[in-house]
């Protein structure tokens, strides 16, 4: 593959020492399930991925509240989970997951497989809400706060 001589900005890519990668830096997926034992599955599995990530269960009050009436972080984990029981006012019998950057630099491509993977088998898989790609910096190592 040839690199241009300038990048989409203008820039000379060869003195920026950016890779021409992208990796996933977060992402949502909603679900709607279709009764409280399918909700519970879910919410099941996405607190133990949760304590398997962090090496305890650290949940906190999370953002978001004014779409759905639950909200808990997983920090350490970098998962944000929303959801409104069946019966609540406002997107009812609904799920949102938010797998934040945290996510992506505490698990490894396996285990990120396959959670990804479990997450769309799961009962009420509705549907990929959000989509966050970042192209990575390998020389020298830096992040996006750099």
């Amino acid at each position: 593959m040839r690199i241009p001589e300038v990048d989409d900005l203008g820039a000379d890519p060869s003195l920026s020492c950016l890779s021409n990668s992208l990796r996933l830096d977060w992402l949502s997926v909603t679900f709607q399930p279709d009764n409280g034992r399918e909700m519970d599955e879910i919410l099941e599995y996405i607190f133990s991925v949760a304590k398997y990530l962090s090496n305890e269960t650290i949940l906190t009050e999370g953002a978001g509240r004014r779409f759905f009436a639950e909200s808990v972080a997983c920090k350490p984990a970098g998962i944000l989970v929303r959801w409104s029981p069946f019966g609540s006012k406002i997107n009812a019998g609904c799920i949102a997951i938010d797998l934040q950057g945290d996510f992506f630099e505490v698990t490894d491509s396996t285990d990120r497989k396959a959670i990804l993977l479990d997450l769309a088998d799961l009962p009420g898989f509705s549907k990929c809400t959000r989509a966050d790609f970042q192209r990575t910096i390998r020389d020298p190592i830096a992040n996006s706060e750099e």
